[in-house]
């Protein structure tokens, strides 16, 4: 960029931003969970059904 620009200020490109993962749960750990309730269920359940079972 430079090159083809040279007053070009490369300062002015953010940083990519990296996602905080949660101190409690690691990455995946709660979907699995809800998916293995779910598939324990024999019917469908609510958000909060789900939530009280976990």
């Amino acid at each position: 960029m430079k090159m083809l620009s040279p007053d070009f200020n490369i300062r002015l490109i953010a940083p990519k931003r990296r996602n905080v993962g949660n101190p409690w749960f690691k990455r995946g750990t709660l979907a699995r969970a809800v998916i293995d309730t779910l598939r324990r269920s024999a019917v469908a359940m609510t958000t909060r059904e789900i939530s009280d079972l976990l």
